[in-house]
């Protein structure tokens, strides 16, 4: 759940300097519609919103379901193979967005095994390694960034620790987006090519200028990183958090989705307020219910020993 607000609240807002969002839209602090004025583009869209209504999803969590519905519908074990197998039978990639699905069809088409992919996500690896820790008990924002930072390769780790330090030393929102924009900032083109191995250079950063146009970065070394930054800057306050999150702009979605799914395992479903809940849920209740699928999946997890209670 922590993930699908994040994911529709920054949809509205994504692919914009954060002055442009705050010209725009104001300073808000509920989910918004999509579309113009706020938006650049106007629903629907293959990989973003479907609607207009606050609390629609985009590519983000369509992406999340689809895991999801592998772990409901395969037995273990489970292995990479068996993911991209399922993924690739079962899935509606016209709510996809093209990177990820493009890496599906390459292990297809037999470019690389399946159980390699890893080298080519090692910052989405150390995401996930960090929800994962998030659900531990006595887990904490300390202990997920602990968590975050272990699973990282050498060059991941840079950039983590690079944003970490921006949002530890920023005083305020706009010092915390300033620094962001001026020192963690990563072009679009380096999501290709030398820049995206693990064993490659460190992407160059790129110095964001305010525009009216389109602001953004599709790069891991971006998104991640910043999600991470926006995390330790909320200090635990779940609001604030989310809010800085969605109006620092840039690729605003996919960087909200990480950062609300680390709240979410750490603190539960109550940390969100429940408007925001309600509007997720009835926004999307033409797709499917989040609510039910989450369950189910927790009840799974129980019948199979994964999770105890």
């Amino acid at each position: 759940m922590g993930a699908a607000i994040g994911d529709s609240m920054g949809g509205p807002v994504e692919c914009q300097h954060y002055l442009r969002i705050r010209k725009y839209a104001g300073n808000f602090n509920d989910l918004l519609p999509f579309g113009k004025p706020i938006s650049f583009f106007d629903p629907p869209g293959n990989g973003w919103a479907q609607r207009r209504d606050p609390g629609t999803i985009t590519d983000d969590t369509y992406i999340r379901i689809d895991l999801l519905n592998f772990f409901l519908h395969v037995n273990p074990p489970y292995s990479a193979e068996k993911l991209v197998e399922y993924l690739l039978e079962n899935s509606d990639f016209s709510g996809w967005w093209e990177p990820p699905k493009n890496q599906l069809n390459r292990i297809k088409n037999g470019e690389f095994p399946a159980k390699n992919a890893r080298q080519f996500m090692d910052i989405l690896s150390a995401v996930v390694a960090g929800q994962s820790a998030a659900f531990k008990n006595d887990a904490s924002i300390d202990s997920v960034v602990k968590t975050v930072l272990d699973n990282s390769g050498d060059k991941t780790r840079k950039l983590f620790e690079r944003a970490i330090n921006i949002g530890l030393d920023s005083q305020s929102a706009d010092k915390l987006y300033d620094n962001l924009y001026a020192h963690a900032s990563v072009a679009n083109s380096t999501h290709t090519g030398e820049y995206n191995r693990p064993e490659g250079p460190l992407p160059p950063v790129e110095d964001i200028k305010y525009s009216e146009n389109e602001c953004s970065s599709i790069a891991f070394a971006e998104q991640q990183p910043w999600a991470l930054a926006y995390l330790v800057f909320g200090n635990g306050d779940p609001e604030k958090t989310l809010l800085t999150a969605v109006k620092g702009g840039r690729d605003a979605d996919s960087i909200a989705t990480n950062t609300a799914s680390w709240l979410g395992a750490l603190y539960g479903l109550s940390v969100w307020p429940e408007k925001w809940i309600s509007a997720v849920l009835r926004s999307n209740l033409v797709d499917f219910d989040l609510m039910k699928l989450g369950d189910k999946l927790a009840e799974k997890a129980l019948r199979q020993g994964f999770v105890q209670l």
